[in-house]
């Protein structure tokens, strides 16, 4: 029998991407990433020689004005301390008492009751040990890919994921086989495909299908996405088939993307200004 249309909530959706980022990020150490950092490098030391050679007083006073930032490793588990509720309710208007705090590969904001949904999440914070290696990850993770493309680094993640200790069991590598399946089928036909935003951080970049913005500031890098309004609905699927499930899943998540990409990058960036004014 049919199970009937339903709502959700999109949180799945930058869970998905936040794993997806990860695993790229891990897989793409590839000469092409490597060309990216030596002109990153090139370019910080070229900029580095005309604030030496102008050797005055406002080519040092404009050296001290681009102090880079840098956070301590420990950082990237201190999501809800970058991301607090009161700035979670700032942003999406809405009272403290209304949200629910779920600390997931970060921090992540939810509306806890009500038709309409609201979410707001700081995920996949990392730090670099220099500002050449920062920009290598950030050019690296907000690299335009094709399905193609992510559906091999997907494959290479699943099998490095089942050498690990813990993947024991045949029960245990299906399942890691099937959420890698999961993920790249997922993945929007153009791939993922990224354009740079102003006035945030120190770089950032927005991935125009799923409307989240990857941000450095310094030598930290990290994930926001954020959405408020009606949520994801799912169309009837057999009950007990996981193709089904997953063919519905995919018809709901690309229509509402496409009904919600612009009101989705909006709130994003208003996210990462406020989390970035007060770091």
């Amino acid at each position: 029998m049919p199970r009937q249309s339903r709502r959700r909530s999109p949180l799945f959706t930058p869970l998905m991407g936040a794993l997806i980022a990860t695993s790229l990020v891990a897989s793409g150490c590839d000469k092409e990433d490597a060309g990216a950092a030596d002109a990153a490098a090139a370019t910080g030391a070229k900029g580095d020689a005309q604030a030496e050679a102008k050797g005055d007083a406002g080519g040092t006073q404009a050296a001290e004005d681009e102090v880079f930032r840098t956070f301590a490793k420990e950082q990237r588990k201190k999501g809800c301390e970058m991301f607090t509720p009161a700035m979670a309710a700032k942003v999406l208007e809405l009272p403290e008492s209304d949200l629910q705090q779920m600390k997931i590969m970060g921090c992540t904001y939810t509306k806890k009751e009500g038709d309409d949904v609201a979410e707001a999440s700081l995920m996949s914070i990392w730090t670099s040990d220099n500002e050449a290696d920062a920009i290598k990850r950030f050019e690296n993770s907000t690299k335009n890919r094709s399905k193609e493309e992510i559906a091999a680094a997907m494959a290479k993640v699943t099998e490095k994921a089942k050498e690990r200790e813990e993947i024991d069991t045949k029960v245990k590598e299906k399942t890691v086989d099937q959420m890698g399946g999961l993920m790249a089928d997922m993945t929007p036909d153009a791939g993922y495909v990224y354009e740079d935003v102003p006035g945030v951080g120190d770089q950032a970049r927005v991935e125009i299908h799923e409307g989240s913005l990857t941000v450095r500031v310094g030598n930290m890098q990290f994930n926001v996405h954020a959405y408020k309004g009606p949520g994801m609905e799912i169309a009837p699927y057999k009950g007990g088939d996981p193709k089904s499930m997953i063919e519905a899943a995919k018809i709901a998540d690309r229509k509402w993307k496409a009904e919600t990409a612009q009101a989705r990058r909006e709130l994003a960036i208003v996210v990462a200004k406020e989390i970035v004014a007060n770091l």
